[in-house]
């Protein structure tokens, strides 16, 4: 890969554009969704279950993704076909919000379809598109984490607008998210063209990306940290109305985490990362993770709670960037669709089943005892990122040296 970027680390200006616009609407997605059903009534188990049963559809969709982007004609296709699923569902989710007045049992039956359908298609954008983009570095020279961090930029200027607009308008949440996606199926369709590069007949699947341990410990770990952090995205628009704020606040702390990130996209950010090791800098955040949810517990103002996402950068830039160009230099061409969506597959549908079933589950237990659920339930992360270093992070930085491989 590095020989790869001596020709340039300038990207065509359409992958900024493409960046920018879908995480826009991810900003939308993460920040404002779980606020919107907890003020249209429902409990906080019932958004941990919204949340988390329906990635689990992708256990069997993201394999089949993979495997139609690395045979098809050119990936692109497959991507158009994945945001067009995704309108679809945002269709379907205003419908049902809006206009469907049966009883709230019924409506989150409806909800949770729509969010299968949602997450069927959804889950697969991002290893798409990371495909796509890394294809054209390896053809052509560039750096994925400038077009990553106009991603960023995108996410924290909707997540403040979009806050402001949902303060005023709560009901406005899906149809600017379907105006943000028209922009994005339109910016998609002049993104370069990558093809797939199996051949019919040859196989390869998910399995052969895992059979590399080196790979599979780096997963499991970004695996524990997508958890957590599953759970935080989640629930903190719950958590900060509980504590009195309002969706401009939640708009507030969701610019704040994608801001912490851009230092780290830069050029010293990311020559710090590479001289750390792609190992060593998954532990570090795991670490500083433990910190932010110690941060996150102990919040008892909206103010606190802004404060604590802004560790954000420090946990999520080494997964979104160094993870992906880790994974991506490691396998053969015919497998990198397929261990993009290895990728997901760990870091989406294990992490989100798990940190939201189970963390809607727990804030139900603790809440029966008597306790502050979604606070407890915070400080249950803890030692969960801290058992994950020492489980999985002393074993992965032993095999880094042994394999030589501490560089991103």
């Amino acid at each position: 890969m590095a020989n790869d970027r001596k020709t340039t680390e300038k990207l065509p200006n359409i992958f900024y554009i493409y960046y920018a616009a879908l995480f826009m609407g991810n900003a939308i997605y993460n920040s404002f969704f779980s606020a919107y059903f907890s003020q249209a009534g429902m409990s906080e188990s019932h958004i941990g279950l919204l949340f988390g049963i329906a990635p689990m559809v992708g256990l069997v969709m993201q394999p089949i993704w993979g495997g139609m982007a690395d045979r098809a004609k050119t990936k692109n296709r497959i991507l158009l076909l994945v945001l067009s699923g995704v309108m679809l569902s945002i269709v379907v989710f205003y419908l049902v919000g809006n206009f469907f007045h049966g009883d709230l049992t019924s409506k989150l039956l409806l909800l949770s379809g729509a969010m299968i359908l949602f997450s069927a298609f959804q889950n697969a954008v991002i290893p798409l598109q990371d495909t796509i983009t890394l294809d054209y570095i390896s053809r052509h020279g560039g750096y994925y984490g400038n077009a990553r961090m106009s991603g960023t930029i995108g996410y924290a200027v909707m997540a403040l607008v979009a806050g402001a607009i949902f303060n005023r308008l709560p009901d406005s949440v899906f149809p600017l998210y379907f105006l943000i996606l028209c922009f994005v199926f339109y910016s998609a369709t002049r993104l370069p063209k990558a093809s797939g590069y199996r051949q019919k007949g040859e196989k390869g699947s998910v399995f052969d990306v895992l059979k590399d341990k080196e790979i599979l410990l780096v997963l499991l770990l970004t695996c524990v940290q997508y958890t957590t952090m599953a759970y935080g995205h989640t629930f903190l628009g719950p958590y900060m109305l509980a504590l009195g704020g309002n969706s401009a606040l939640i708009g507030l702390a969701n610019t704040v985490q994608a801001l912490t990130e851009i230092p780290f996209h830069i050029k010293w950010g990311r020559n710090l990362m590479k001289k750390i090791g792609i190992h060593r800098m998954l532990v570090i955040s795991t670490l500083l993770g433990a910190m932010r949810w110690t941060l996150t517990a102990l919040s008892h103002s909206p103010a606190l709670l802004v404060i604590a996402n802004g560790f954000e950068g420090l946990m999520l830039v080494p997964l979104i960037v160094g993870v992906v160009e880790y994974i991506n230099s490691r396998v053969e061409k015919k497998l990198k669709a397929t261990a993009q969506t290895a990728l997901t597959l760990f870091s989406v549908v294990i992490a989100r089943t798990v940190g939201n079933i189970g963390g809607g589950a727990l804030i139900d237990v603790f809440d029966t005892m008597g306790l502050n659920g979604m606070r407890m339930t915070y400080w249950v992360l803890v030692p969960v990122s801290l058992i994950a270093v020492l489980a999985i992070g002393i074993p992965l930085l032993a095999m880094g040296r042994k394999n030589k491989t501490e560089e991103i």
